[in-house]
């Protein structure tokens, strides 16, 4: 039995990969979530100036969800996220006052630039996006007992959108499944308040966060490494057959190659190990690891019968290769060929057995025919 072990493993290439694609085409699968509506309320029944602030981050309604890459479509390089989204707040609210001069009551909601809203998702940096603001005001009049309800004040519709964040390669198997990607997560801090121009006897402010929008992930993958003893197509067995040799003769060498099918989107290719069974003391399988074959490319190998044995041998080669140790470890794929190797060596005493070719039965007839000839001349 053999077995080899990988040497080292690609992290250099994997950088490269993530960064420049190393050369190699990369195909891109584009994943947009369904469209999210998180909303948020904050009520405010404080007459002073004091904002008072919510601490919760989280909100309520339909929360953007992402399908997972799936490892059989190929090897995930890279994962970017995008977010595209608007931000809504409003305000309203009521104040009363029992008696004195006319005041303005004035009402406010405001989403703050330090711990506002964020978003955050798996192997990315949290982003934070600063303030929005809605304002609005009544009037009280005169004397007693009067009250006033403002008309809803708004920030409109802000647009909060993000650039193509580049998830960390150590977080790339968190995208990798067949459900939905976890740690997307939206937040926000809401604050209100309420204040006037004079002492205000009772009021309200009633404020609103609406946050809609989607988010999109970019898959970056290659297509699986195929492993082949032929150029042109998957031939995943072969058989090597070196014939009848004698005993103790030179050592018969039969070439064979090792493919990673070509094409520009595909991944470069590993051999693992090898691990052999049957009569593996009478050859050589000539077999190596290797690292990052190219598509397109191959490793040529040279087996061999050795001949100190008489006898007819066989012997059975599993070559388990794999995907490049590069991407998500989880989407990497195991391949294995099958090598055969079958011989007969036979004791020099045993030349007779081997049957003589006719072309050379028929030379050695001519030949002695000659003889024949020249003899009876000379006798003649």
């Amino acid at each position: 039995m053999k077995h080899y072990k990988k040497l080292f493993q690609l992290t250099a290439t994997a950088t490269l990969l993530g960064i420049s694609g190393i050369g190699q085409a990369a195909l891109t699968q584009t994943n947009t979530s369904t469209t999210f509506n998180l909303t948020k309320a904050q009520a405010d029944t404080n007459l002073t100036t004091t904002a008072t602030s919510s601490t919760n981050s989280t909100l309520s309604g339909t929360t953007p969800t992402l399908d997972q890459f799936n490892a059989a479509t190929g090897v995930l390089t890279g994962v970017t996220l995008q977010l595209n989204s608007t931000r809504t707040a409003t305000v309203s609210g009521t104040a009363s006052k029992t008696m004195g001069p006319a005041r303005t009551a004035n009402f406010n909601a405001t989403v703050p630039a330090s711990g506002g809203s964020t978003f955050a998702a798996s192997g990315i940096t949290t982003q934070t996006f600063g303030t929005i603001a809605a304002n609005t005001s009544c009037s009280l009049s005169m004397g007693m007992g009067s009250s006033c309800t403002p008309t809803t004040g708004t920030s409109g519709a802000q647009t909060t959108n993000t650039t193509a964040q580049s998830v960390a390669a150590g977080s790339l198997n968190n995208y990798v499944g067949s459900s939905n990607v976890s740690g997307i997560n939206l937040g926000s801090n809401l604050s209100s308040n309420i204040s006037g121009t004079s002492t205000l006897s009772a009021g309200s402010a009633n404020a609103a966060l609406t946050w809609t929008g989607s988010v999109t992930a970019n898959y970056t993958y290659l297509l699986h490494a195929d492993a082949s003893f032929n150029g042109n197509s998957d031939l995943n067995s072969l058989t090597l057959d070196f014939g009848t040799v004698f005993q103790n003769s030179a050592a018969t060498n039969l070439t064979f190659s090792i493919f990673n099918l070509a094409d520009s989107n595909r991944i470069s290719l590993d051999l693992d190990s090898v691990v052999g069974s049957g009569n593996t003391s009478v050859f050589n399988d000539g077999l190596a690891s290797f690292l990052s074959l190219a598509q397109g490319s191959s490793n040529i190998f040279n087996a061999s019968l050795l001949t100190s044995t008489v006898g007819t041998f066989s012997a059975q080669y599993l070559i388990n290769l794999s995907d490049a140790d590069i991407g998500a470890s989880s989407t990497r794929q195991n391949q294995q060929l099958t090598l055969n190797l079958v011989g007969n060596v036979a004791a020099i005493d045993n030349v007779a057995a081997v049957p003589v070719p006719a072309s050379i039965c028929l030379f050695n007839s001519a030949l002695l025919g000659l003889l024949g000839l020249a003899r009876r001349k000379q006798i003649v």
